[in-house]
């Protein structure tokens, strides 16, 4: 119980702020169209991943899932509505 309050953490922590000044020397001579497209993905779902989920579900999803598209769909009108998202 000990090691999972104060030595684990303090560790992690202490590590994490070790290495970053690495990261941000890395540097990469040009980014290919893989790169590009990897770095925008990423930008997106971490977005998404930021919005609140009730904002979500109230004011985008619970709005598709009633419209005319979703319901003849099914199960899959979910899929549908989160891909629209």
């Amino acid at each position: 119980m000990f090691y999972n309050v104060w030595p684990r953490p303090l560790l992690e922590g202490s590590t994490v702020l070790l290495v970053l000044p690495c990261f941000s020397q890395l540097r990469y001579a040009h980014y290919t169209p893989a790169m590009r497209g990897l770095t925008l993905l990423s930008l997106i779902f971490y977005s998404m991943y930021l919005l609140n989920k009730l904002v979500l579900i109230k004011l985008v999803l619970g709005p598709l899932a009633q419209s005319v598209l979703t319901p003849h769909l099914g199960a899959a009108g979910w899929l549908v509505a989160y891909a629209l998202y």
